[in-house]
């Protein structure tokens, strides 16, 4: 028994903490005890308990700054040390009227700085604190129950765009109630990473066709069996994955695998009774094509949510029902709940949606075999080529080289300070695809050459490029009005001035360029501005996938060999209209778009006939309408959620967009014609592979950050 001096009790009167003669006995706890507070839809993958310190078979993820352990008390919950798990929420509720939401005029919540908040209060279940400490929250907790929701519906009928309103909406106004019921009682939490899903890197050495079956063996395993010795764990990727693994999977996460998505509103409210059938493991056909982290991850939650719940429901059985079935066909699998409910697939086909099948039928396929589209022996415009550094005409460069001999990328020696702004919130959105530097065989592997045209004013930007996403493409050169040939520039001729009002005769002898020159060396050609920056590791990884191979292929099974002759012509990019005119879509040039050998030989045969001596700056669009001449049409290319790969807003103004009131007009709202219209990192899948106005600084920042875990400080 506790003695009475120290029990604690919640007096209905004023929320205090008071020490108890006579308690009710449901409110009699130790102030020592631990609380944790868990959400209905969270299973666990290990125990939670008050102490997360490092051992051989666990690894925490702190929030930087998060556990700065002054006081010496570890990584371990204490009077006044309150864990929660780190949650993506933006703190908009520093927005709230406050001393309203709090009943306090000088709350404490107001005095928060930004930081304050990143590291300590964007937080969400579970919670875990010391019995004291949650009675000193509660009242401060409930009173934010009662007012916080009206402040949050006002801030979102505030926000003018429904769009945006919806995506505010997928938090819900308790989340926002406890961190203010936690800054008002200056009760800061250490915030862990990995209490919950959000980053599944440790994956990544995970090996695709071991992945369920582990999985779904982790309730039973020994973890420090499979860890063993100190020295044999490092080489071992199942203790990796323990140790580095959360504790807790919730059911919101909304795994898809190969185009299935399960979701736990689709799940039988009926599954707990003796008539439900078995779930059965799901069938490796569907998702043994899967290799990105990304996937990986899906499959991992599938598999290990499938043996949780069925583990549960023979329970239920055993303690309920008098007669179990031992009807081994009455199973069913979480992945025939539902598909992907943003684009369905169509029933008869199983890697496309409909509308890219439509858009690969109404191209048709061709034979790739190269012809000669430049006229007569005497070359003209675009078919001119390109000078050497000498003045002499006829210039071919080795776009090999940069790959062959890339140069060093160096990181500063001071350390590493994340600046949580705008550009931070989409790079730790995005992913990027490491698997795709394998060789993997099957899918095969694309021959890929990246383009970056400039001028000579700007090489010190190819000088960045060079230095960071360039290298890793198979080739790379970048047009310009002087060639360098260690720089990789190219003087490309073309016809009419070198000015931003006829960068459509540039591009047009760009290609023709690339096609005299590069056609049966590569599979896929991207071409952008110096001001793009490219995560080719996601745009090989796309290139492999079914949708794009199915796409090449007609619309068939995915292609198998990148030499088969007869394909269709793709075209990717970030597809828009025209001054929302459907009958001409492009897809916009910032980011840069994607042509495979079929789309490129088409371009080139139609340049005599698609404004040959026009001057103009929207090369983007023209390209657009000269494909459309053979109905070739800009290939949807958003993610299954709905989210773009490609992206022609500033690197961080993808984070801050809103769209125009109603009444006003902007671009990129006008030209946007995929429903929903998103906005913020909803509109960022995390497989992106291509970015827009990325100058040399951000250019070096995401590079540093995606592949070497380091962050620079913006300038």
């Amino acid at each position: 028994p506790v003695p009475s001096e120290e029990r604690l009790e919640i007096d209905p009167s004023n929320g205090g903490r008071n020490t108890a003669k006579e308690v009710t006995p449901s409110l009699i706890h130790n102030p020592d005890d631990i609380l944790i507070v868990l959400e209905a839809d969270m299973i666990f993958l290990r125990s939670i308990t008050n102490d997360f310190t490092p051992t051989s078979v666990y690894e925490p993820k702190f929030v930087d700054g998060s556990n700065t352990d002054e006081d010496g008390n570890g990584a371990s919950v204490q009077h006044g040390r309150p864990f929660a798990a780190k949650y993506n929420v933006e703190a908009i509720w520093k927005e709230f009227n406050l001393p309203y939401v709090t009943g306090s005029e000088t709350t404490p919540a107001s005095e928060l700085s930004n930081e304050d908040v990143a590291v300590h209060y964007t937080i969400g279940p579970p919670y875990i604190a010391s019995m004291a400490d949650m009675y000193d929250l509660t009242p401060a907790w409930l009173k934010a129950v009662q007012t916080a929701p009206d402040e949050y519906k006002e801030y979102i009928d505030n926000v003018p765009d429904e769009s945006q309103r919806q995506h505010y909406q997928k938090y819900n106004g308790e989340l926002y109630s406890y961190i203010i019921g936690a800054a008002h009682t200056k009760l800061p939490h250490l915030t862990l990473e990995n209490l919950i899903p959000t980053d599944w890197t440790f994956l990544e050495n995970a090996p695709f066709e071991d992945i369920c079956s582990f999985a779904a063996s982790i309730p039973a395993l020994s973890f420090e069996e499979v860890c063993g010795t100190e020295d044999s764990a490092s080489d071992n990727w199942k203790c990796q994955v323990l140790r580095k693994m959360p504790n807790i999977l919730n059911l919101s996460h909304r795994p898809s695998v190969s185009g299935w998505w399960f979701h736990q509103e689709y799940f039988p409210t009926d599954f707990f009774s003796c008539e439900s059938p078995s779930i059965g493991a799901p069938s490796l056909d569907e998702i043994t094509s899967l290799s990105t982290v990304e996937m990986k991850t899906n499959a991992f939650f599938i598999c290990a949510l499938t043996e949780v719940l069925q583990k549960a429901l023979q329970a239920y059985k055993s303690k309920h029902c008098e007669i179990q079935s031992s009807e081994k066909n009455n199973t069913f699998t979480l992945m025939e709940l539902s598909k992907e409910p943003t684009q369905p697939l169509k029933e008869s086909h199983p890697y496309l949606t409909e509308e890219q099948l439509e858009t690969v039928q109404d191209a048709q396929m061709q034979s790739i075999a190269y012809e000669d589209y430049s006229g007569a022996k005497e070359k003209d415009h675009p078919h001119k080529g390109a000078i050497h550094e000498d003045g002499n005409l006829g210039y071919a460069h080795d776009t090999s080289a940069l790959r062959m001999n890339p140069p060093l990328f160096e990181l500063p020696e001071e350390s590493s300070v994340c600046v949580d702004d705008s550009e931070m919130k989409v790079m730790q959105k995005v992913n990027v695809d490491f698997s795709a530097r394998q060789e993997r065989g099957n899918p095969p592997r694309p021959r890929i050459l990246c383009t970056a045209y400039t001028i000579e004013s700007h090489h010190d930007k190819i000088a960045a490029l060079s230095e960071t996403w360039g290298q890793k493409c198979d080739g790379f050169m970048a047009p310009s009005t002087k060639t360098n040939v260690s720089l990789g520039t190219v003087n490309i001729l073309h016809l009419g001035a070198e000015d931003y009002w006829n960068i459509w005769q540039k591009v047009r002898s760009i290609w023709a360029y690339i096609y005299d020159n590069y056609y049966n060396e590569y599979d896929w050609f991207h071409l952008a501005g110096e001001d793009q920056y490219v995560i080719v590791e996601n745009l090989r990884s796309y290139l492999e996938s079914d949708t794009i191979r199915s796409a090449v292929n007609g619309g068939g099974e995915p292609l198998t060999d990148w030499a088969q002759e007869m394909q269709t012509p793709i075209y990717l990019g970030r597809r828009m209209a025209e001054h929302g005119r459907l009958s001409l879509l492009y897809n916009h040039g910032g980011p840069g778009y994607t042509l495979n050998k079929a789309a490129l030989k088409s371009l080139v045969s139609l340049f005599p006939v698609c404004d040959p001596k026009l001057a103009h700056a929207w090369e983007d669009v023209l390209i657009g309408f000269c494909l459309q001449k053979k109905n070739i049409r800009a290939f949807d290319t958003r993610d299954f959620s709905g989210a773009h790969r490609y992206h022609p807003l500033g690197f961080g103004h993808n984070y801050v967009y809103l769209p125009p009131n109603k009444g006003e007009v902007d671009w990129y709202h006008l030209y946007t014609i995929d429903e929903p219209f998103k906005v913020g990192l909803d509109a960022v899948s995390n497989q992106s592979i291509a970015f827009h106005y990325v100058d040399s600084n951000m250019a070096r920042r995401m590079h540093a950050y995606f592949y070497h875990g380091y962050c620079l400080q913006p300038k």
